[in-house]
């Protein structure tokens, strides 16, 4: 019978009240129970008032006549109901993307992901297109299932440890106590990070009017990459717990380290501790302060000397500089004062850092150091042995004291007038070496040189800073950054080097420089030189130490040891011996070009001149008589064959080897001129830092110095400004330059120059092939 309207009204308003509290399988159950309690057509009257699917009632009848177990607390549908997961349609999905994230040492090293960000929507793709069809939702709840989470790289690898890093600390902590407990002043010494002038942004924050943030750049590096810089160089003095602050505009080398150590001690130093006789530097072992640098030591030595104070320096080991108490106790407070303001000039960062306290009572003082402290600056080896340092038992590299003892090789430099204490011995230094003996010119010569070259150095050195600053001049041009050498120095040593007086480490050992400083000096003046048209000759002359070459000036004497060698291989009229400032020989002079002066038309390219074999012949007799005689030249280049009117002399047998010498006058030899110099001569240069010169390797250098003297060019390819270690690289690799000298004499020459050393002719073969 049909069901009464009221019936249906009262379910209606029942279904309204209860439906939206239920679940829903509690919905479908009590759906069913009320259509099984109206009977015939309830199924579908509950339907329509409870805007139910008739299938989903007559669903919950069937549930409620069949009984069974009821479900889990917390259930709604029984297990294994609903869509299957994508891991069970697809059971390698998981395997294929795990192989995508998991690291690359364990990973796919051909996979196409393991050099790009491996975001969800990149690792969906790639697994779709290895036919595995899924969503970056999916990847994500996967890798989430299976342990992996989005992370940043975490910076806990220290690299190895030094073994004595424990016991260096210790010692660190022992010496402060014990200098302490004396009442020695006790200072942490550091540099701060160097940083860029201008309205540019700086990390941090502070209270502003709201919405009027100071503006800065957008982008810091339109000002340039050598914009004005603040170089903070800090003195943290424990037990007063004060600071001191260098600001320097230069560089932050080890003459501007000490400097500041300087300031401190006059400014604050001595006053806080008037009975002062030590004083402990505690310092990390790179930088400025590194434990390597000679300057820092040299610096400190002359700092003794001016304070009287023995200076005890402890290095913390390396990849600790993070401990150094200068770190957390004085820059870190500086940074947090100015923290979220721009640094427009170098007062506002002398400002901020002297306006830096603590309430635990940190002081700081600061000042501007507007000098100049060029870099290149090198101590030499005499110095650093008249260096009163005193190494420590324990770690002597990182622990050592220098006592105030006079220096007596420089003469020092009154405080604030330079960098550095070696400047007058520089000055010294260049005037010695300008002698027309080494120069090849008097000094109204080199006078007219430098006054002809001074306007191209004057736009060359302009072209350079300009290159440097990466835009125009934005200051008129002052003493800041004055360079180490004037105009006449860098044509002076560009002369020595270019007759090959000596080579350029000892023109830097002398000068105390470092060879990247004197290379570019060389390269840059030679080119100017060459479009100037300034004829260089080079000299027989050849210095291999600074001992050498000073004596020959002092004394006019070529070293002795070429002297010993003559005498042993048979010369009468030679004469040589020692004296209180050294050793002097004597020899016959030998008159005539030599052999690359002698083929110059040979070489001009407007001519077409064959090389005169008969001249190549001669200089292979003159080896050939050393050869015979057992020895091996050991430096055979074109500027020691002397053509004479009579015969070809081959001089400068100072690196000779074969024969006994005399003792006291033999030394290493560690190669020769890097033009001429064998394969197997560089190698074991290279690999032991000595070689022993053979008569093979006089034969390549034979063929290397025809084949410059016919061509002008080297035999072997690398860069003219390329230091000595990267040529002799070149050299050991056999980097053969593809040029053959005309004539008959190529093949021969090409021969001369082969790689291995038993592929080459003897003296004797080349000698018959040439005749």
């Amino acid at each position: 019978m049909a069901i009464k309207d009221a019936v249906l009204a009262q379910l209606a308003v029942r279904f309204e009240v209860l439906l939206p509290h239920l679940n829903e399988r509690q919905r479908r159950l009590a759906l069913a129970t009320e259509a099984r309690l109206l009977g015939h057509g309830g199924v579908r009257a509950v339907a329509r008032i409870a805007g139910a699917s008739e299938s989903t009632v007559r669903k919950g009848v069937f549930e409620l006549e069949a009984g069974g177990e009821l479900l889990a607390e917390g259930r709604i549908r029984r297990p294994g109901g609903g869509r299957k997961s994508a891991t069970e349609l697809d059971p390698g999905l998981l395997r294929a993307l795990l192989s995508l994230v998991e690291p690359d040492e364990r990973g796919d090293p051909t996979s196409p992901l393991r050099w790009t960000t491996k975001s969800l929507r990149r690792l969906a793709a790639e697994l779709t297109r290895r036919g595995h069809r899924v969503s970056p939702v999916t990847v994500g709840r996967l890798l989430r299932e299976n342990g992996f989470s989005l992370q940043a790289n975490a910076k806990t690898l220290e690299g190895d440890q030094h073994p004595d890093r424990d016991a260096q600390f210790h010692y660190i902590n022992d010496q402060v106590k014990v200098f302490q407990a004396a009442g020695e002043p006790v200072i942490s010494v550091d540099a701060k990070k160097k940083e860029m002038l201008g309205q540019l942004p700086n990390t941090g924050r502070e209270w502003r009017p709201k919405g009027e943030p100071v503006r800065v750049e957008d982008h810091s590096f339109f000002t340039g990459p050598k914009g004005e810089t603040a170089i903070p160089y800090g003195v943290y003095d424990l037990a007063a717990d004060a600071g001191w602050v260098s600001v320097g505009v230069d560089h932050n080398t080890s003459a501007f380290a000490v400097a500041t150590i300087r300031r401190w001690w006059q400014a604050r130093g001595q006053l806080d501790y008037p009975a002062a006789a030590r004083l402990l530097i505690t310092a990390d072992a790179g930088g400025s302060n590194s434990y390597r640098y000679r300057a820092w030591k040299a610096e400190l030595a002359a700092l003794a000397a001016d304070t009287g104070l023995a200076i005890t320096v402890c290095h913390f080991p390396p990849g600790t500089s993070k401990w150094n108490k200068i770190e957390h106790r004085l820059f870190s407070h500086i940074t947090m004062n100015w923290r979220g303001r721009p640094l427009t000039s170098h007062e506002v960062i002398v400002n901020a850092i002297a306006s830096t306290t603590t309430r635990s009572g940190l002081r700081v003082q600061a000042e501007l150091d507007t000098r100049s402290y060029p870099l290149g600056v090198a101590i030499s080896k005499a110095r650093m042995k008249a260096l009163p340092l005193e190494p420590h038992k324990a770690r002597g590299s990182w622990n050592y004291t220098l006592r105030p003892a006079p220096l007596t090789t420089t003469e020092p430099s009154p405080p604030g007038s330079g960098p550095t204490s070696a400047v007058p011995g520089r000055r010294k230094v260049l005037d010695l070496l300008d002698d027309p003996r080494l120069t090849g010119m008097s000094a109204t010569e080199l006078d007219d040189v430098t006054a002809r070259l001074a306007p191209a150095q004057e736009a060359e050195r302009e072209r350079r800073c300009f290159q440097q600053r990466g835009g125009p001049r934005r200051k008129a041009a002052a003493d800041h950054g004055k360079p180490l050498f004037t105009g006449r120095d860098r044509i002076l040593l560009t002369l020595l080097y270019l007759r090959q007086v000596c080579p350029q480490r000892v023109l830097a050992e002398m000068l105390e420089v470092t060879d990247r400083v004197i290379s570019p000096v060389i390269t840059e003046t030679r080119r100017l030189l060459d479009g100037h048209k300034v004829k260089v000759e080079p000299t027989t002359l050849l210095f291999t130490e600074p001992d050498q070459l000073i004596g020959f000036l002092d004394t006019g004497a070529l070293p002795a040891r070429e002297g010993a060698i003559l005498h042993r291989l048979g010369f009468d009229d030679i004469a040589y011996g020692e004296w209180e400032r050294g050793t002097w020989n004597f020899q016959p002079w030998h008159e005539g070009p030599d052999l690359y002066r002698l083929w110059e038309p040979c070489r001009k390219q407007d001519l077409s001149i064959a090389p005169d074999t008969g001249v190549a012949l001669e200089c292979v007799e003159a080896l050939a008589d050393l050869h015979a005689k057992g020895w091996a030249h050991g430096d055979v280049q074109p500027a020691h064959f002397i053509i004479g009117p009579e015969r070809t002399h081959l001089i400068d047998l100072a690196l000779a080897r074969g024969g006994p010498v005399p003792e006291g006058y033999d030394f290493p030899f560690r190669g020769c001129l890097v033009h001429y110099e064998a394969p197997e001569i560089a190698r074991s240069v290279l690999a032991t830092g000595e070689a022993e010169p053979a008569q093979e390797a006089d034969i390549y250098a034979l063929g290397a110095s025809l084949l410059i003297s016919a061509t002008g060019w080297r035999a072997v390819e690398y860069p003219d400004d390329a230091p000595r270690p990267v040529q002799r690289e070149a050299v050991a690799n056999g980097k053969r330059r593809p040029v053959k000298a005309p004539g008959e004499a190529g093949e021969l020459i090409d021969a001369m120059l082969s790689y291995a050393p038993e592929d080459r002719p003897t003296i004797y073969e080349v000698g018959k092939a040439l005749s």
